[in-house]
Protein backbone atom coordinates (compact mmCIF):
# COMPACT_ATOMS: atom_id res chain seq x y z
CA UNK A 1 0.00 0.00 0.00
CA UNK A 2 2.70 2.65 1.08
CA UNK A 3 6.33 2.34 2.00
CA UNK A 4 8.01 6.08 4.03
CA UNK A 5 11.46 6.65 5.30
CA UNK A 6 13.09 9.61 6.93
CA UNK A 7 16.66 10.24 8.34
CA UNK A 8 17.65 12.90 10.16
CA UNK A 9 21.00 13.22 11.51
CA UNK A 10 22.36 9.74 11.43
CA UNK A 11 19.01 8.46 12.28
CA UNK A 12 17.16 6.01 9.42
CA UNK A 13 13.25 4.86 9.93
CA UNK A 14 11.62 2.58 7.62
CA UNK A 15 8.16 1.88 7.29
CA UNK A 16 6.34 -0.46 4.83
CA UNK A 17 2.56 -1.39 5.37
CA UNK A 18 1.38 -3.88 2.52
CA UNK A 19 -2.02 -5.99 2.57
CA UNK A 20 -1.54 -9.90 3.83
CA UNK A 21 -2.86 -11.54 0.37
CA UNK A 22 -3.27 -14.99 2.33
CA UNK A 23 -5.08 -13.40 4.65
CA UNK A 24 -7.53 -12.08 2.42
CA UNK A 25 -8.21 -14.99 0.58
CA UNK A 26 -9.24 -16.66 4.21
CA UNK A 27 -11.85 -13.55 4.28
CA UNK A 28 -9.44 -11.26 6.66
CA UNK A 29 -8.79 -7.98 5.94
CA UNK A 30 -4.92 -7.66 7.06
CA UNK A 31 -2.13 -5.30 6.52
CA UNK A 32 1.32 -5.93 7.50
CA UNK A 33 3.20 -2.77 9.18
CA UNK A 34 6.65 -2.97 9.59
CA UNK A 35 8.76 -0.16 10.83
CA UNK A 36 12.78 -1.00 10.86
CA UNK A 37 15.29 2.00 12.80
CA UNK A 38 18.77 2.22 12.76
CA UNK A 39 20.92 4.99 14.86
CA UNK A 40 24.22 5.42 17.08
CA UNK A 41 21.63 4.39 20.10
CA UNK A 42 21.18 0.92 18.05
CA UNK A 43 24.90 0.39 17.70
CA UNK A 44 24.21 1.05 13.98
CA UNK A 45 22.49 -2.36 13.83
CA UNK A 46 18.86 -2.54 11.87
CA UNK A 47 15.48 -3.06 14.75
CA UNK A 48 12.14 -3.64 13.40
CA UNK A 49 8.63 -4.48 14.71
CA UNK A 50 5.99 -5.84 12.84
CA UNK A 51 2.37 -5.16 13.58
CA UNK A 52 -1.03 -6.33 11.65
CA UNK A 53 -4.18 -4.13 11.28
CA UNK A 54 -6.93 -7.08 10.96
CA UNK A 55 -10.68 -7.55 11.00
CA UNK A 56 -11.83 -10.05 13.66
CA UNK A 57 -15.10 -11.77 12.70
CA UNK A 58 -15.75 -13.15 15.94
CA UNK A 59 -16.04 -9.99 17.50
CA UNK A 60 -16.21 -7.28 14.18
CA UNK A 61 -13.42 -5.79 15.05
CA UNK A 62 -10.84 -3.77 13.21
CA UNK A 63 -7.45 -4.80 15.60
CA UNK A 64 -3.83 -3.94 16.12
CA UNK A 65 -1.88 -6.49 16.36
CA UNK A 66 1.52 -7.49 18.08
CA UNK A 67 3.22 -10.76 18.41
CA UNK A 68 -0.27 -12.34 18.58
CA UNK A 69 -1.30 -9.84 21.64
CA UNK A 70 -4.24 -7.47 20.73
CA UNK A 71 -3.25 -3.86 21.48
CA UNK A 72 -6.31 -2.28 20.74
CA UNK A 73 -9.77 -2.70 18.30
CA UNK A 74 -12.15 -0.77 17.14
CA UNK A 75 -16.11 -1.96 15.99
CA UNK A 76 -16.05 -2.43 12.49
CA UNK A 77 -19.45 -0.42 12.10
CA UNK A 78 -17.97 2.52 13.90
CA UNK A 79 -19.22 5.54 12.40
CA UNK A 80 -16.14 8.12 11.03
CA UNK A 81 -16.31 11.97 9.89
CA UNK A 82 -16.99 12.39 6.29
CA UNK A 83 -13.79 11.54 4.29
CA UNK A 84 -13.25 15.03 3.27
CA UNK A 85 -12.49 15.87 7.30
CA UNK A 86 -9.36 16.13 8.67
CA UNK A 87 -8.24 12.57 10.16
CA UNK A 88 -7.59 14.45 13.29
CA UNK A 89 -11.80 14.20 13.71
CA UNK A 90 -11.40 10.17 13.01
CA UNK A 91 -8.59 9.92 15.38
CA UNK A 92 -11.14 11.76 18.33
CA UNK A 93 -12.46 8.54 17.58
CA UNK A 94 -9.73 6.22 16.60
CA UNK A 95 -7.09 7.06 18.75
CA UNK A 96 -8.32 6.41 22.23
CA UNK A 97 -8.60 2.71 21.41
CA UNK A 98 -5.16 2.28 20.40
CA UNK A 99 -2.24 2.46 22.58
CA UNK A 100 -0.14 5.99 21.96
CA UNK A 101 2.47 5.96 19.74
CA UNK A 102 4.90 6.31 23.17
CA UNK A 103 3.26 3.05 24.39
CA UNK A 104 4.08 1.28 21.09
CA UNK A 105 7.78 2.91 21.03
CA UNK A 106 8.35 1.05 24.59
CA UNK A 107 6.80 -2.03 23.60
CA UNK A 108 8.74 -2.20 21.03
CA UNK A 109 12.08 -1.13 22.93
CA UNK A 110 12.57 1.65 20.90
CA UNK A 111 14.01 4.92 22.47
CA UNK A 112 12.85 7.19 19.54
CA UNK A 113 9.50 8.55 20.27
CA UNK A 114 9.58 8.48 16.15
CA UNK A 115 9.12 4.74 15.72
CA UNK A 116 5.82 4.85 17.96
CA UNK A 117 4.61 7.88 15.46
CA UNK A 118 5.20 5.83 12.48
CA UNK A 119 3.60 2.96 13.82
CA UNK A 120 0.75 4.85 15.45
CA UNK A 121 0.30 6.72 12.28
CA UNK A 122 0.00 4.11 9.81
CA UNK A 123 -2.08 1.85 12.57
CA UNK A 124 -4.83 4.50 12.48
CA UNK A 125 -4.64 5.16 8.47
CA UNK A 126 -5.29 1.56 8.05
CA UNK A 127 -8.07 1.61 10.59
CA UNK A 128 -9.66 4.62 9.09
CA UNK A 129 -9.72 3.24 5.75
CA UNK A 130 -10.27 -0.21 6.56
CA UNK A 131 -13.43 0.89 7.95
CA UNK A 132 -14.98 3.16 5.68
CA UNK A 133 -14.17 0.30 3.30
CA UNK A 134 -16.26 -2.43 5.53
CA UNK A 135 -19.13 0.22 5.56
CA UNK A 136 -18.90 0.76 1.86
CA UNK A 137 -19.76 -3.28 1.34
CA UNK A 138 -22.70 -5.00 1.07
CA UNK A 139 -23.93 -5.16 4.89
CA UNK A 140 -26.10 -8.67 3.83
CA UNK A 141 -22.90 -10.12 2.58
CA UNK A 142 -21.39 -12.98 5.18
CA UNK A 143 -18.04 -11.51 6.50
CA UNK A 144 -15.64 -13.61 4.11
CA UNK A 145 -17.70 -11.79 1.27
CA UNK A 146 -17.44 -8.46 2.60
CA UNK A 147 -13.96 -8.78 3.95
CA UNK A 148 -12.55 -9.25 0.45
CA UNK A 149 -14.86 -6.50 -0.79
CA UNK A 150 -13.25 -4.13 2.02
CA UNK A 151 -9.84 -5.34 1.03
CA UNK A 152 -10.06 -4.20 -2.75
CA UNK A 153 -11.47 -1.05 -1.67
CA UNK A 154 -8.74 -0.79 0.60
CA UNK A 155 -6.02 -1.42 -1.92
CA UNK A 156 -7.85 1.27 -4.32
CA UNK A 157 -7.49 4.05 -1.64
CA UNK A 158 -3.96 3.04 -1.03
CA UNK A 159 -2.87 6.55 -1.95
CA UNK A 160 -5.46 8.14 0.97
CA UNK A 161 -3.88 5.89 3.29
CA UNK A 162 -0.55 7.08 2.64
CA UNK A 163 -1.66 10.58 2.58
CA UNK A 164 -3.71 10.18 5.83
CA UNK A 165 -0.46 8.70 7.13
CA UNK A 166 1.88 11.45 6.49
CA UNK A 167 -0.36 13.99 7.59
CA UNK A 168 -0.88 11.56 11.19
CA UNK A 169 2.86 11.13 11.12
CA UNK A 170 3.44 15.02 10.96
CA UNK A 171 1.26 15.65 13.68
CA UNK A 172 2.99 13.20 15.74
CA UNK A 173 6.23 14.17 15.01
CA UNK A 174 5.58 17.75 15.96
CA UNK A 175 4.52 16.64 19.13
CA UNK A 176 7.25 14.80 19.75
CA UNK A 177 5.25 11.56 20.12
CA UNK A 178 3.08 12.73 23.27
CA UNK A 179 -0.14 12.03 22.47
Amino acid sequence: MFNHSIQAGDTFFELTSEQIADRVRDGVVATAISVRWRSEATGHETQSAEFAVQTNQETNTVQLVHKGDVLGEVNLDTELPPESADPADADEILASRFPTSAALASIVTALDPVVGCLIKGAALSVADQTIRCWRSTNQTDPFPDRARDAAACLRQNGMRVGWKFIVRLGRCLISLGLD
